[in-house]
Order: C-alpha cells, then structure tokens, then sequence
C-alpha cells in the first residue's frame, strides 16, 4: 500500500521492476484521509478493514491498525507499506 504518494507521476512503475509492480497493484485515488474526524479515525478505520482484508500467515489480528499513527508519520502523512 502505498499512501500519500503520486505513483503516476514519479517512476515507481517504471521498467521491468515497476512492471512487475504495477502488475500486481491497483489504483485508488482519493483525496486526503484525516488521521482524525471528531471521535472518528478514518485512517485506522481504513488499514483495520484492509487487515481484515487480507489472509495473512503468522500475523497477530491488530498488528497494523496498531501501527496505523507511525504510518501516517511520513513526509505530509505518506508511507509506503
């Protein structure tokens, strides 16, 4: 997952290795999503249910919503996971 990055301005899908990365990912554009809305947690919200999502071996449920603020700490909130 990639947040808070253009990926279709930068070169991050560019050659054989952005290929193969682009390949196996999808695009969603979106507009900023707060760490916080009220009582809310739109960003938390987000990676629980990609967690929930995703079949992951040897993986402790709430490991990533855990993580969710040290992923939102990047340069203007973006990561890459």
């Amino acid at each position: 997952m990639y947040v808070g990055i253009d990926v279709t301005t930068t070169a991050l899908f560019n050659g054989a290795r952005g290929a193969r990365l682009a390949g196996l990912a999808s695009l969603i554009e979106c507009g900023p999503l707060p760490a916080r809305r009220g009582t809310h947690e739109p960003f938390k919200e987000l990676i629980t249910r990609l967690e929930n999502a995703l079949v992951l071996q040897q993986h402790r449920p709430g490991a990533l919503p855990r993580h969710a603020p040290i992923s939102i700490s990047g340069p203007r909130g973006g990561s890459g996971a």
